[in-house]
């Protein structure tokens, strides 16, 4: 029950279990029926580790590309500048919402603070990535020449983690919180984006079984790893004002996708890389050529706006990744590295996947780095609403 655009990647189905094992978390790769849409090359597990390598630094896309990141990189220091010291934890609470903050869900959660919501807490094993590390698509005409190159700056940057497990996905886990109030919350967001990104992704805790079992939808006995993500409304101006390709492609993606627009819904790319996978040895060189290949999530993304207007203070948008509906094989690689997840240190990007010169060069929408994430012993069940 997975990915329906990798017809364009045989090498996926021939995997062993041990290189199919992740791609990094690697979503659908094995599974389902051939797209239509597979004949315009909509999947780059095949080639996105050495593609920064392909890319052309003359290139004129790259070149707007990477001047469009500086704009939006200047407004988001300036916003932090602005901001000052962050609010303390009590000024932010509210009587009327007892909702805990994002971060304070769980025992191991934990808040980074600043200028884009309340004030930290928790010990931080995640901290907020550099976009520019991923090698994304570029034009023009991608089709033809397959180049890639470093994607501009990430426009969302980590606010908050909470860590979860439970018997089944729990759904909608953004409206279990009550957002911060960032500093710039009174400010008018005429961007069409939302401030703030909810990222959930489902991991199953136990082997999986060939002859199935779950039908996917809920899930069974798991752990939930959420990811807060937050951009300021000057940094949303400054990447919708410099002309970019990546804002044009998300801002389409963010108003039409969540409405049951499915095949643009499933052009979501996660990529997961591992820094120090050698560190695992031969476990660890086994899916060495896979890791850091972007993957679409098809079957298994799903997306929730909030009840609250999606632009305003309040607003978010949370996107859930279900890996029950990946394929088995890589399903039983991802339990198998689970018991190693903490000795790695991970790299993680989101993009929306760009096909024609006008949805080019790609752009990471947000990135992180996750370190010593330990599942068996960090994730707690979800208190009671």
């Amino acid at each position: 029950d997975g990915s329906r655009d990798n017809s364009a990647e045989p090498h996926a189905h021939r995997s062993s279990s041990a290189a199919s094992a992740i791609s990094a978390a690697s979503a659908d790769s094995a599974s389902a029926t051939p797209s239509p849409r597979a004949a315009s090359d909509t999947s780059d597990v095949e080639n996105a580790g050495g593609a920064s390598a392909d890319a052309s630094a003359g290139d004129a896309a790259a070149s707007a590309a990477a001047a469009a990141a500086d704009a939006v990189a200047d407004a988001a220091a300036g916003a932090a500048g602005a901001a000052g010291a962050a609010e303390d934890a009590d000024a932010d609470a509210d009587a009327s919402d007892p909702r805990p903050l994002p971060g304070r869900l769980t025992p191991c959660g934990f808040s980074l603070g600043g200028s884009l919501g309340g004030a930290a807490s928790g010990e931080a094993w995640g901290s907020d990535g550099d976009g520019t590390q991923f090698a994304l698509r570029t034009g023009p005409d991608y089709k033809k020449h397959k180049k890639k190159a470093p994607s501009a700056a990430h426009i969302y940057s980590l606010l908050s983690a909470d860590v979860l497990k439970g018997e089944r996905i729990t759904p909608g886990v953004g409206a279990r919180v009550r957002l911060p109030r960032s500093a710039d919350a009174d400010v008018e967001n005429d961007t069409g984006l939302p401030r703030t990104l909810v990222v959930s992704c489902a991991i199953p805790q136990k082997a999986p079984s060939l002859m199935g079992g779950s039908s996917g939808d809920a899930g069974g006995e798991c752990y939930q790893l959420v990811l807060y993500f937050r951009a300021s409304v000057e940094s949303l101006r400054a990447w919708r004002d410099s002309g970019s390709a990546g804002y044009a492609l998300f801002r389409r993606w963010v108003e039409e996708a969540p409405g049951g627009d499915l095949p643009l819904k499933e052009r979501l790319k996660l990529i997961v890389k591992m820094d120090n996978l050698r560190d695992l040895g031969k476990l660890g060189a086994s899916v060495e050529q896979y890791n850091g290949k972007p993957v679409l999530l098809t079957k298994s993304g799903s997306l929730t706006p909030s009840a609250a207007p999606l632009c305003g203070p309040d607003g978010y948008l949370e996107v859930g990744i279900n890996t029950f509906r990946f394929a088995y094989l890589t399903k039983k690689g991802m339990h198998m590295y689970l018991p190693s997840l903490h000795k790695l240190h991970m790299h993680v990007a989101l993009t929306i996947e760009g096909r024609d010169n006008a949805e080019l060069p790609e752009q990471a929408l947000l990135a992180c780095r996750l370190n010593g994430l330990d599942f068996a012993k960090m994730a707690s069940p979800l208190p009671p609403p």
